[in-house]
């Protein structure tokens, strides 16, 4: 029987190929439309773990200082780094630039370099890789900002350009209160351009979270706990700083009301002399109650500005997580309409696979009616002879199962990440999705065996005599 299949699968080798191509394609899309959607992510999660992206980020209106990314490290496992951010605005364009204060020693939100190098002095500045795209900009060039309190120089030359692990969509930059409201471009110049004595910025990185994958409700829920003790530590911090400036702030608004009350004194003191000299008039009084209207006005004002301090004592802090920066919402929903749609779409090439291993096999069977009948009358079973034919469709939906999975696994998912240029993947990672593949073996051997053996058997069942005779030729009855 064995011989006889071997047979049967060289003297029909092109019906046999038919059967692993249509399988194979099957496969190859199911598996890999499967894959895509993990692969994407995992892409994305392996490039932004190499360049240590955040997992948090702070920012706070007063800033930050040491004493507050001191507290933050008593998290357990939290790096800390405070960073010095300035939206301004330069360039050809008077284009919003979101501009990044370097500094060699820390590590996270490392730079992903497309040419050139990273700053070595305050005169140099590291830009956006899409300025190099969109404005023609080129290493060597001088690059202009518009003059702004928190910088020391306004031309700097171009030393380099780069992606960015925080921007991973090259069409946003993110939202700014400057210029259109959008930023345009990210650079980063050396720490010591700017003025500031507080950092804009602190950026939180737990390395025990970065197995997780970051796309999954379990990440997300490990940095809400982590946000929670940063929350915990930083909140006593901030607001003792605030209490500290709130104080320095009251102390001089209260020297500020200690002279309006002296001249306010000074005031009364001058009207009752006037009285007394008998040189009040109509004119002189005007100019005495403008005076009281002024100080009056300045004792209303320096109230208010008390009043704005006291609210300020309560800590205002915007905790941001990878999935609030530019481009990651998108590119997470992206990769999760892919993986819906591999729930469907793909089903409709295992039916179709179906359909054509059905067709096959009955076209098979009727033309080895005879050969069937031979074996019944030689003694063979029902089971052997069904054999031949399970075992024929098998064996052909395996090995294109085989060969599809592979492919598919390979080759679809590297197909996706290259047409998203738009975003920055640096690593291609795919994993092999072992569920996908098991699922698509299931598929395969029910669409080819369950062909077979519902073929063969609706066949076998029929007596030597008739399967030794050919079938008789359907009557069709003329209606007049």
């Amino acid at each position: 029987m064995i011989k006889l299949l071997l047979s049967t699968i060289k003297n029909s080798l092109g019906r046999f190929i038919a059967i692993s191509l249509i399988i194979m394609l099957g496969t190859l899309i199911f598996v890999g439309v499967k894959a895509t959607g993990p692969a994407l992510n995992d892409s994305l999660q392996a490039t932004v773990v190499k360049h240590h992206l955040s997992d948090l980020e702070i920012l706070s209106s007063q800033g930050f200082t040491e004493t507050e990314l001191k507290a933050v490290r008593q998290v357990p496992g939290a790096q800390v780094e405070g960073v010095l951010l300035q939206n301004v605005l330069g360039g050809k364009n008077r284009d919003v630039i979101a501009l990044y204060g370097y500094q060699k020693n820390n590590h996270q939100n490392q730079l992903i370099l497309k040419q050139g190098r990273l700053p070595r002095n305050q005169h140099e500045i590291v830009l956006d890789q899409q300025a190099r795209l969109r404005e023609g900009y080129k290493i060597g060039d001088y690059f202009n900002l518009e003059k702004n309190p928190q910088l020391k120089y306004q031309k700097y030359r171009i030393v380099g350009f780069a992606d960015s692990p925080q921007y991973v969509d090259h069409s946003t930059r993110g939202a700014s209160n400057l210029g259109t409201g959008k930023v345009t471009y990210f650079a980063y110049v050396s720490h010591l351009a700017f003025r500031s004595s507080v950092y804009s910025r602190m950026q939180v990185y737990f390395p025990e979270l970065q197995n997780q994958k970051m796309f999954s409700n379990k990440y997300q829920r490990a940095v809400k706990q982590k946000i929670a003790q940063v929350r915990r530590h930083l909140t006593p911090a901030v607001k003792k700083r605030r209490q500290s400036l709130a104080k320095t702030a009251l102390a001089q608004i209260e020297q500020g009301k200690q002279k309006l009350t002296q001249s306010r004194q000074k005031l009364v003191a001058a009207q009752q002399a006037l009285k007394q000299q008998g040189l009040t008039n109509a004119s002189t009084m005007r100019t005495l109650q403008r005076q009281e209207a002024k100080l009056q006005q300045q004792r209303r004002q320096l109230d208010q500005q008390a009043q704005r301090v006291k609210q300020a004592l309560q800590p205002s802090l915007l905790y941001q997580t990878r999935q609030d920066l530019p481009g990651f919402t998108g590119y997470g929903e992206s990769s999760q309409r892919i993986a819906a749609i591999a729930n469907v779409f793909p089903l409709f090439f295992f039916l179709l696979a179906g359909l054509i291993t059905f067709t096959t096999v009955t076209r098979m069977v009727e033309e080895q009616r005879g050969q069937m009948g031979t074996l019944k009358a030689l003694g063979y079973g029902k089971g052997a002879i069904v054999f031949q034919y399970v075992a024929y469709a098998g064996l052909a939906g395996i090995s294109g199962a085989a060969v599809g999975a592979v492919l598919g696994n390979q080759l679809i998912p590297r197909i996706v990440l290259a047409m998203y240029q738009e975003y920055v993947v640096e690593i291609v990672k795919i994993p092999v999705d072992w569920r996908a593949i098991a699922l698509a073996a299931l598929l395969t051997l029910l669409v080819t065996i369950g062909a077979a053996t519902l073929v063969s058997l609706r066949e076998v069942r029929t007596t030597p005599a008739a399967l030794l005779r050919p079938r008789a030729p359907v009557r069709r009855i003329k209606s007049f």
